[in-house]
């Protein structure tokens, strides 16, 4: 689509957009102001140069941004109060703010937005007041001082304040500040804490925000017995599993077998039918055919269709289905083995 869209550009709209990355392109990395005075980068306003020079800075302004109509959206700023949202600067939705828990992107993503949520940033790429009412800049570029906007609440009911501003910051720069920069990457990294380590803070990480749910939930009328939760990591929870599996054993009703599960390889554990549904969906993408000569006669190949050439590599056999027909094509040179009912789609055929 943007190819499509750079297509259609004319001479000059061309050269404009050239101009304009070349110029937000034109300063010294080692300046911390980038080449702007420190007036242009005081508040209440950034004009569309800094801007642009500041996007350059972080190594995210592309051709893409200048493009007519693919300006950013337009937030709507506050005079006063309101309730502080993800995601100002139209990126994708933020699910985390744990960098424990995010790839590169969207920690990037998310140390962005503080500054973007401070500010919103027009269709002209004009930079207004928002979560910070005004700013300026000290002398060397190095000091940034924001007043904030009085009354803004996160959506569960809490003030936000200059230490909400620098929390989460300090949590997308640094794991070390995020309390949950215990987390493991993978099993072995378990097996190196110790199950008892791993388990105790897992328990600490779990209740971390209760007070938070529970206050949320009352809000939106979600009521429960907080007071008495079934806790699934507590030891009533647990000890009563265990014995429920005991008298379904003694009574026979258990048994070993085998089933398919999907697999993380980062984690080197199965994955869970919640941990799927937050993450699967339907959609079309690409695919590769390939061919595997036969070892006795290299000009008959086996044709294979896959959505995961990355485990091409990994690959020791070819599957086939013993209730489908399978036939032999000519194709040039080639004889292609596969499936008849897929036949029609070769650009040549007559089976044999």
């Amino acid at each position: 689509m943007l190819r499509n869209r750079f297509a259609n550009l004319t001479p000059k709209q061309k050269a404009k957009i050239a101009a304009a990355l070349a110029q937000a392109y034109d300063f010294d990395s080692r300046d911390p102001l980038y080449g702007l005075s420190r007036t242009e980068l005081s508040g209440p306003r950034l004009e569309r140069r800094t801007v642009l020079r500041l996007m350059a800075a972080a190594g995210t302004l592309t051709a893409a941004h200048l493009l007519p109509g693919l300006a950013p959206r337009q937030a709507l700023a506050q005079q006063r109060g309101g309730t502080l949202q993800a995601g100002w600067s139209g990126v994708s939705e933020i699910a985390t703010l744990d960098p424990a828990r995010i790839d590169q992107v969207e920690e990037f993503q998310i140390s962005s937005n503080v500054l973007s949520g401070l500010t919103h940033i027009n269709g002209d790429f004009v930079a207004q007041p928002d979560l910070a009412e005004d700013w300026k800049v000290s002398d060397d570029g190095t000091e940034y001082t924001f007043n904030l906007r009085q009354g803004v609440t996160f959506h569960n009911g809490d003030p936000f304040t200059a230490d909400d501003v620098i929390f989460t910051w300090q949590r997308s720069r640094d794991p070390q500040k995020s309390i949950q920069s215990a987390v493991v990457e993978n099993i072995k990294d378990i097996e190196k804490l110790g199950v008892a380590e791993f388990n105790r803070l897992c328990r600490e990480s779990v209740f971390t925000y209760r007070g938070d749910w529970e206050r949320l939930s009352e809000r939106i009328g979600y009521w429960l017995d907080y007071e008495h939760p079934y806790v699934t990591c507590s030891s009533d929870y647990i000890e009563t599993v265990w014995w429920l599996l005991r008298r379904l054993h003694d009574r026979d009703l258990l048994y070993r077998g085998h089933r398919v599960l999907p697999y993380c390889p980062r984690c080197g554990t199965v994955l869970s039918s919640h941990e799927l549904a937050l993450g699967y969906e339907e959609v079309t993408t690409n695919s590769v055919y390939v061919t595997f000569p036969l070892a006795g006669d290299p000009s008959r190949e086996l044709l294979i269709w896959t959505t995961t050439p990355w485990t091409l590599l990994a690959n020791v056999a070819v599957a086939v289905r013993p209730d489908l027909e399978y036939g032999e094509y000519p194709v040039g040179d080639r004889r292609l083995i596969l499936a008849t009912a897929r036949a029609a789609a070769l650009p040549s055929s007559s089976a044999r």
